[in-house]
């Protein structure tokens, strides 16, 4: 334990070593006799964790509420002593990174969107939220080699589409980059393997190609009287087969693989530096990014430029002051201040991006389209552009005006007819671009409609046109309801009229079955009485099979007598208006007792072996006998088996589903219908 917090206070000496020190020997004490898939014991991972924040420098509530991450979920350790032994501050951020184990989801994706929701909640409280959950991820990812193939599969997606572009939100490119590269390693093993044998060739030249880089810009800078750092990077596996895949391109077309970063002292050397690099080399059209000027939403400052060469090799060029190179690493952690353990309100912490995800999680109840809109909306890549009073605005890359009028006021969206980019009107599927100035032009008589969903790229927008469009039906709706209630007087009189006339083919029916006289006894004729009939000739559907305790009605036949249904047959429910005419009332005997009758039930369940001797165990334990079965699979190795059994009653039918959900990978039991 001594050692384990000297390595934290060397990250910062001014810890509260007291703190930190009762913070791991609860964690030791109650994951006590755990162990990781690795065989090591559990206290290893938390421990991991609180490194990992030290090395963000986050404030020691942070380290503890990480060495404690998982006491509340994983022991019997409750969030009541961890709010009583550490104060509510820990406490909070305990509850926020944990799980939702204790409830049970239908889906899996339901289970997800859930988790994040909670997360994006408590992160909406205390950002650390998610800074924990971020350490945490990164050490399971950092060990992810011991878990099954399916559960890394698993982990790894997630992470690619949820963790790693969170990590980028708070501008932690570290965590970003290391989550990313581990997920394409595990995910894609073959094109991983590929590009690494591919860049280690490349490795002599490239690195040739830096250091001529280098000595050109010392010497263009030796003169200028600027203080700089300058040494030369990889860009990070991962980024690079994303621009291969959506670029089409090979490896040798790749720009900027060969990067150089330049740190100065001020923004002015900045600038100085970048005039320097172009004259010595001709910038890429295009290439040119001005973060300083204009900031990513997460703080992420600097000058990017893609030159040519010697040789005509195009290399990337980074140049920024330390104090935005400490935030390019650690983002928002960078930020991070904190008085007697209380975090700042600052409006550093107080995401735009945060305030919109809550307002999703308040307006999109199903999981599926709030896992979309996470995904698409807040960790697509970005496109930002200027209202004309000059507010940055912030949307997905490939935006319409469309989406901006949404992204103002829901109002405006619904109002919008097209836009103003820099002073010049465009149609509203017009794709914006950086820097361009976005003004709306409304119309009262504009309202969205099908084709909108068409043009608009944000999810939050195609919410808010579904809503709109949902409203205006059911006003629709409601207009209808109105024009039929003025007719009501005309429809009541009908139906008297449609009554009458069921009422007299009804007593039609009862006469043709009177006709009907069993001229040779049934097999089964005991059992059900026709209401007004006796001695007639009666049989039990096959399509419904229905057995004592079912709702059941009789149909008129031609010439076989009464046919038996259950009231839920789908044939009945299916059956023309005037063939409706045609059912009659029939009842169950009250003493028909001993006979037994076919019930048809549907399982579905893993294709396993062993599959029907256990559900045949079942029938014998039960004492019934199975009188057919047919058995489907699909390609998912799921069987549907019809079993077709001699029952008594629907009592019967009660207890043998029951019996059945209980039998090794059963999924579902159920009546067949027909």
């Amino acid at each position: 334990m001594e050692e384990y917090v000297r390595q934290l206070l060397e990250y910062n000496p001014n810890y509260d070593a007291q703190l930190l020190e009762k913070a791991y020997l609860t964690a030791e004490k109650y994951h006590e006799g755990q162990l990781r898939k690795s065989g090591e014991p559990y206290i290893i991972h938390p421990m991991a964790v609180g490194r990992i924040l030290a090395d963000l420098g986050m404030d020691e509530v942070t380290l503890a509420g990480g060495i404690l991450h998982d006491i509340v979920e994983d022991t019997a350790y409750t969030l009541a002593q961890v709010e009583v032994d550490f104060g509510s501050d820990i406490a909070n951020l305990v509850d926020g990174v944990t799980k939702l184990t204790n409830i049970n989801y239908e889906t899996k994706e339901e289970q997800q969107a859930e988790n994040i929701r909670k997360m994006f909640l408590a992160m909406s409280k205390d950002i650390r939220v998610l800074i924990i959950k971020l350490a945490d991820r990164l050490h399971n990812l950092r060990t992810i080699s011991y878990q099954t193939p399916k559960k890394i599969r698993e982990k790894c997606q997630e992470s690619l589409d949820i963790y790693a572009p969170l990590a980028a939100r708070l501008g932690i490119y570290k965590f970003k980059f290391e989550m990313e590269d581990i997920c394409f390693k595990n995910l894609y093993p073959e094109e991983y393997e590929k590009l690494d044998k591919e860049m280690q060739e490349r490795q002599v030249r490239r690195q040739g190609v830096i250091e001529s880089v280098i000595r050109d810009i010392n010497k263009a800078l030796e003169d200028t009287g600027i203080e700089y750092e300058i040494y030369g990077r990889q860009k990070h596996y991962y980024s690079i087969y994303k621009k291969m895949l959506y670029q089409q391109k090979q490896l040798d077309e790749i720009f900027d693989l060969t990067a150089v970063r330049i740190i100065v002292d001020t923004i002015r050397d900045c600038y100085g530096v970048l005039g320097a690099v172009h004259t010595m080399w001709t910038p890429i059209p295009g290439r040119f990014k001005d973060y300083i000027a204009m900031p990513k939403p997460n703080r992420y400052q600097s000058l990017h430029t893609t030159v040519i060469g010697k040789n005509g090799n195009p290399f990337e060029i980074q140049i920024r002051t330390k104090e935005m190179h400490r935030i390019a690493e650690y983002g928002i952690a960078a930020h991070w201040k904190y008085k007697e353990g209380i975090a700042s309100d600052d409006e550093e912490v107080k995401l735009a991006w945060l305030r919109q995800t809550i307002e999703w999680q308040q307006e999109l109840k199903d999981p599926g389209e709030f896992m979309e809109t996470v995904k698409v909306d807040l960790f697509s890549n970005q496109v930002f552009v200027f209202t004309p009073k000059g507010d940055v605005m912030e949307l997905p890359a490939g935006s319409t005006p469309l989406d901006f009028a949404f992204k103002v006021h829901t109002a405006v969206g619904c109002k919008c007819v097209g836009a103003k980019v820099n002073g010049k009107m465009v149609p509203i599927d017009y794709v914006l671009q950086n820097g361009e100035i976005v003004d709306i032009v409304t119309s009262a008589n504009s309202h969205p409609n099908l084709d909108w969903l068409k043009i608009v790229k944000t999810n939050s927008a195609k919410s808010k046109i579904r809503q709109f469009l949902k409203k205006e039906a059911n006003a629709t709706v409601t207009e209808k309801a109105a024009a039929l209630k003025a007719k009501e007087d005309a429809a009541k009189e009908a139906a008297r009229l449609e009554e009458e006339a069921k009422k007299k083919a009804q007593e039609e029916a009862k006469k043709l079955a009177q006709a009907l006289k069993k001229e040779r006894r049934p097999e089964r004729t005991k059992g059900v009485s026709v209401k007004g009939v006796s001695d007639l000739m009666i049989h039990f559907a096959k399509c419904c099979s229905p057995v004592p305790g079912d709702a059941i009605v009789g149909y008129t036949t031609k010439g076989r007598g009464v046919s038996i249904h259950r009231m839920d047959c789908s044939n009945i429910r299916a059956l023309p208006e005037e063939e409706k005419l045609r059912l009659i009332d029939v009842s169950w005997d009250d003493d028909d007792s001993g006979q037994n009758f076919d019930a048809v039930i549907t399982i579905i369940a893993e294709d396993r072996k062993g599959l029907f001797s256990d559900v045949s165990k079942v029938c014998v334990d039960m004492d019934m006998n199975i009188n057919g079965l047919n058995l489907k699979k699909d390609k998912d190795n799921i069987g549907t088996l019809d079993l077709t059994l001699s029952i008594a009653n629907t009592g019967d039918i009660v207890k043998v589903m029951a019996r059945m959900k209980q039998v090794k990978g059963v999924m579902e039991v159920y009546r067949t219908r027909s």
